[in-house]
């Protein structure tokens, strides 16, 4: 599960501009990911984070199929997976940054540069 809330607020401090994704293999076999995208304070949903209350404050999530496919073999953004494609997508436009780089395995082959 990804925070986004937490995210924009760490790429806003440290100025941020491009973004890595990392283990995306490790996804390869999950039915559904996760992203946490409000944080729900007193029955309503805020993108900001709640710094008086984080710890136990409940989140919504927007879920996502996976994609049960190996990722091993792409070398280029465009031969990911579908899912893993529409999922990054929504990445970069929630967090308003580009993901540069995405790690399909341990090998320093298995990166892939956009």
């Amino acid at each position: 599960m990804i925070d986004l809330p937490q995210l924009k607020y760490t790429i806003m401090l440290n100025g941020v501009d491009e973004i890595a994704i990392t283990k995306v293999d490790v996804l390869n076999s999950f039915n559904t990911l996760k992203a946490a995208t409000h944080y729900q304070i007193n029955g309503k949903d805020i993108d900001a984070i709640p710094f008086e209350m984080v710890d136990g404050v409940p989140l919504t999530y927007r879920e996502f199929p996976g994609w049960l496919e190996d990722t091993a073999s792409c070398t280029e953004r465009d031969q990911l997976p579908a899912a893993l494609q529409e999922y990054l997508l929504f990445l970069e436009q929630e967090l308003k940054t580009p993901i540069k780089y995405i790690s399909t395995g341990p090998e320093r082959q298995k990166l892939i540069v956009s």
